[in-house]
């Protein structure tokens, strides 16, 4: 939000920052993988100098229409809320002595439902109900 964005050395690496997007989005090379080897070089490499710059210019975008859109704000502030109740109920979970967090991987926390549909089941693989008092519910 403050200073000067560096174009000029967005523009001498135009070409490898293509390429490295390319890359990426292609899978030959993992972000994280891309994120080490760009960390490792010295602050003067000009290829990472650059990402940094595009990097701000996405943030100030990003910024802008965070306080531009109200749609927005409500819809990361419903996702930070989610986040902060998944964390509050790990924390109290964890202060039971008898109960450990990683017993609790049952529970859906996001309310996600996965199905396969490689496991379909009939009628006649399953067991029969019950009988209430004599009922027969077949």
């Amino acid at each position: 939000m403050r200073g000067w964005i560096n174009t000029k050395i967005i523009q001498e690496n135009y070409d490898d920052v293509l390429r490295l997007a390319h890359s990426v989005r292609e899978g030959t090379v993992s972000a994280s993988l891309l994120m080490g080897k760009l960390g490792s070089y010295s602050r003067q490499n000009s290829l990472a100098t650059a990402l940094r710059e595009v990097g701000r210019i996405e943030k100030t975008i990003f910024i802008l229409d965070y306080i531009s859109s109200e749609a927005m704000r409500r819809r990361i502030h419903r996702g930070l809320n989610k986040g902060e109740a998944m964390n509050a109920l790990a924390r109290a979970i964890f202060l039971l002595h008898h109960v450990s967090p990683l017993e609790w991987e049952h529970i859906n926390f996001l309310g996600e439902c996965k199905f396969d549909s490689k496991q379909t089941t009939t009628l006649k693989t399953l067991r029969p109900l019950n009988s209430l008092d004599g009922y027969s519910l077949v």
